[in-house]
């Protein structure tokens, strides 16, 4: 059976760019795989989290340490109480993918702001042109 390490006092982390509370972290030093526990008060913030544990796969930042790809192994949810006073535990398994970080997924606001910017520049190129072919 191999040792785990608690991962200091982690308070924080972000996974898939969303700050997420940490109850509990412990590293196996051999694998690099992570047991990570939160507490979540409320059925909607239980509802994000799950929802975000299903993407695949997923960015996780702890402090001070780069950004790394993860996926889910292991999910264990056990839910108290019922409507907004619902608390929910989390114990979930990060393991690290090995390979290329993920491609960054951009929002549709950015790509449509990106567009914008280069028809923007085509224009104004466009009037910097000498002459109107159609006008002479």
């Amino acid at each position: 059976m191999t040792q785990s390490a608690n991962i200091g006092s982690i308070e924080f982390i972000r996974l898939g760019g969303h700050a997420v509370r940490v109850t509990s972290m412990r590293r196996d030093p051999e694998s690099g795989s992570m047991t990570m526990v939160t507490i979540v008060r409320g059925s909607r913030d239980a509802e994000l989290l799950r929802e975000l544990l299903e993407r695949a796969p997923l960015e996780l930042e702890l402090p001070d340490e780069p950004p790394m790809p993860v996926s889910v192994d292991d999910l264990d949810i056990r839910v108290s109480g019922e409507g907004p006073a619902v608390i929910s535990r989390f114990a979930m398994t990060f393991s690290p993918l090995v390979g290329p970080p993920p491609v960054r997924i951009r929002t549709l606001e950015q790509r449509v702001a990106d567009l914008e910017a280069q028809v923007e520049a085509l224009t104004a190129q466009l009037r910097n042109l000498p002459g109107d072919p159609g006008q002479e």
